[in-house]
C-alpha cells in the first residue's frame, strides 16, 4: 500500500510539472500561400462606404505554414480609392492606393489564426506594395488567444497581380 501511495504522489507531482513550457511564448512563424481565387472589387461592409471610394476584394489562398501545416487563407482586401485621381499622368507622381487586409488562416483541422494588415500602400504604376506588416488578432482551437506580428512579401505576376504571399514573423499561443 505504501508503494502505491508513493506512486500516486509521484504521478501527481509529475502531472503538475508537465505543463507545456512553451505556452504563450513567441515562436517563429513562416507561411507560403498561392492565390486560388479573387472577387471583383465590390462594396463590402467591413471596408467602409463605397460612396467615398472604399471597395473590397475577397481572396482565397492555399499553402503551408509552421504550426498550421496545410492551410487555406481567407482575406478581405480593402482599397481606399477616395484620394485617387483618375489614372492620368500626375505631375506629383503616381497615385498611391492605401489598403488594409483582414484575414484568417484555417488549418486542416479547422483551428484558425486571425490577422490584420494596416497601413498598406499600393503603387499601380510600379506594382510596388508596402505594408506596415501584419498583426495576429486572435484565433480558435489550439490558437485561442493567439498574438503575434510579422511581415508579408508579395510575389507578383507580369500583370502586377499578387500571385503568391510569403509571411514571416512570430506567433504566440
Amino acid at each position: 500500500m505504501r508503494k502505491l501511495t508513493m506512486l500516486v504522489v509521484v504521478g501527481l507531482l509529475l502531472g503538475l510539472v508537465a505543463v507545456p513550457v512553451s505556452a504563450g511564448h513567441d515562436r517563429p512563424f513562416k507561411a507560403k500561400a498561392n492565390l486560388v481565387s479573387s472577387s471583383e472589387p465590390t462594396f463590402i461592409d467591413l471596408c467602409g462606404d463605397p460612396d467615398v471610394g472604399f471597395l473590397g476584394v475577397r481572396e482565397v489562398w492555399t499553402g503551408t505554414a509552421t504550426h498550421l501545416g496545410r492551410f487555406y487563407e481567407h482575406t478581405t482586401l480593402c482599397l481606399d480609392l477616395s484620394g485617387v485621381p483618375p489614372f492620368e499622368p500626375q505631375p506629383q507622381g503616381p497615385p498611391l492606393i492605401p489598403f488594409k487586409v483582414y484575414g484568417e488562416f484555417v488549418a486542416a483541422n479547422g483551428d484558425t489564426v486571425s490577422f490584420e494588415v494596416e497601413n498598406g500602400v499600393f503603387n499601380p504604376l510600379t506594382c510596388e506594395i508596402t505594408n506596415g506588416g501584419f498583426e495576429v488578432t486572435g484565433g480558435t482551437g489550439r490558437f485561442d488567444g493567439a498574438q503575434g506580428s510579422g511581415m508579408t512579401a508579395f510575389v507578383r505576376d507580369e500583370e502586377c497581380n499578387a500571385s503568391a504571399l510569403r509571411h514571416t514573423g512570430k506567433l504566440s499561443y
